[in-house]
């Protein structure tokens, strides 16, 4: 989830290969338009603030969430969604750059 230009995409769909799955998710169109034209194996999805649109048990292995949650309108309904998408026992990786003055760039 915010998966923007596709840029964790690409490494994920190296890791899972051919036969794998890659869902790109992201709330601006525009970035779902460009990964749909550019990654051919990203499954991109357009989300909203209270769900990922993600079908229902689709067998998630890992959600990578990543500067989206902090932005997040509601939290809790949108993770619900993330949740129902996942398979049993799959995970959840929530990342977040933290700015720190004088070293973050």
């Amino acid at each position: 989830m915010g998966a923007g230009t596709g840029l964790f995409c690409r490494a994920f769909g190296e890791k899972v290969g051919p036969t794998g799955v890659v869902y790109g998710v992201d709330i601006s169109p525009a970035f779902v338009e460009l990964m749909s034209r550019e990654l051919e194996f990203v499954k991109a999805v357009l989300c909203d603030d209270k769900k990922c649109n993600l079908e229902v048990d689709a067998g998630v292995d890992v959600a990578f969430i990543c500067d989206v949650y902090h932005h997040l309108t509601y939290p809790k309904t949108y993770m619900r969604s993330v949740l129902k998408s996942m398979k049993e026992g799959g995970k959840v990786r929530r990342h977040t750059h933290v700015r720190t003055k004088g070293r973050t760039i």
